[in-house]
């Protein structure tokens, strides 16, 4: 982590798993009242098995390159991802037209054997051009009885961007 990005912008493990919360740090022992409340951070980890955190994980873009079009998934934490080696990501992507009908359909999973290194990207190649790009994201960790979804969002192609 020391040698991340994140790390050299001052980021740190608890910069992102402990969220930033403002409350009273201690009561008086006899009359119980509270001190005035100051910023501190929240014990209660946040973790991969929020959908809404594991979405931070990742900038999302979508360009086109010659006749096709190129999902960029770029990876913001300080760690490869999925950080732990039981858990596995899928992503589901859907070039769509204008209409907003589907052109083409991949899906690229990264695990314990394919992940995502710490400040890299990964592209997910698709063949034809679009208008938009519909990417799903499941995450499957053990203790789920199925995977959980993190993103459903649509993104737009950027014709030519890079």
């Amino acid at each position: 982590f020391n040698e991340t990005e994140i790390a050299k912008a001052g980021g740190s493990c608890i910069g992102c798993h402990m969220a930033p919360v403002e409350r009273a740090h201690a009561s008086d022992p006899e009359t119980g009242e509270l001190s005035p409340p100051r910023m501190g951070r929240s014990h209660l980890l946040q973790t991969p098995r929020d959908p809404t955190f594991l979405r931070q994980a990742f900038l999302l873009s979508a360009h086109t390159r010659g006749e096709m079009t190129v999902l960029t998934l770029t990876n913001r934490t300080g760690h490869r991802v999925p950080g732990l080696t039981e858990r596995s990501l899928e992503f589901k992507v859907d070039l769509l037209d204008e209409d907003g009908k589907s052109q083409a359909k991949v899906r690229h999973v990264i695990d314990k054997r394919r992940y995502l290194p710490v400040d890299e990207a990964l592209e997910i190649k698709i063949d034809g051009v679009g208008a938009n790009v519909h990417v799903q994201g499941d995450h499957d960790a053990p203790g789920y009885r199925r995977p959980m979804r993190f993103l459903d969002e649509v993104f737009p192609v950027i014709s030519g961007g890079e």
